[in-house]
């Protein structure tokens, strides 16, 4: 559908400007498109491998800490847990994918000072301990890549809305218009032309 525009040459040339506007936006967009979709395609087989090894190294973890309770008992357990001064430092940064931004997520445990005294514990408990340290540090792996799937994936709807609108809407309509205001223009030329002709072959008086 033409836009209602008067068929002058100063609308063709406009058109013919936001026409080309239009097109370089359409190669923009879908270069932008294109990459999105790559670095999506890259980054969702990792999603499937990191949520399987968060899970199971959770899964691992807790039944660490249920051996850990039947040995110890709740009581024992939680008079070593108060001196457990265990962190996990996270760093959070972020880099752009076609204005994207995207996170990086690096989780690093400290010991601040020592959790329990030489024979106070059992080995499992240590076995316990290290194994909840790697999954915090899977877990804020896994955040950052699906944190990264979220965000491109949304970009990239908003991408393939706006590049459908240029392509069937805007595109299209502005072609039209200047189809439309061509062929008037042309006609006017024509008739103009002919009604010129006509003047020159009457008779003068």
């Amino acid at each position: 559908m033409k836009m209602e525009l008067a068929a002058t040459k100063a609308n063709l040339l406009s058109v013919k400007e936001g026409l080309a506007l239009a097109q370089e936006g359409y190669d923009l967009l879908s270069q932008k498109q294109e990459v999105l979709l790559t670095e999506l395609l890259h980054l969702i087989a990792d999603v499937k491998r990191v949520r399987e090894e968060a899970d199971t190294a959770l899964a691992e973890a807790y039944t660490s800490l249920q051996m850990v309770l039947a040995h110890l008992g709740t009581d024992g357990a939680r008079r070593l847990a108060q001196g457990c001064q265990d962190r996990a430092g996270v760093a959070v940064q972020e880099r752009s994918v076609m204005g994207v931004p995207v996170p990086f997520v690096k989780v690093k445990p400290t010991r601040i000072g020592p959790i329990w005294g030489l024979g106070e514990s059992p080995a499992l408990l240590d076995d316990m301990v290290e194994q909840f340290r790697r999954t915090i540090v899977l877990l804020g792996e896994q955040a950052e890549i699906e944190t990264a799937v979220w965000r491109l994936t949304k970009e990239l709807g908003k991408t393939h809305r706006r590049t459908n609108a240029l392509e069937y809407l805007v595109i299209p309509q502005h072609q039209e218009t200047v189809k439309f205001i061509q062929e008037t223009l042309e006609e006017r030329e024509r008739e103009a032309h002919f009604q010129l002709k006509r003047f020159k072959a009457s008779p003068r008086l």
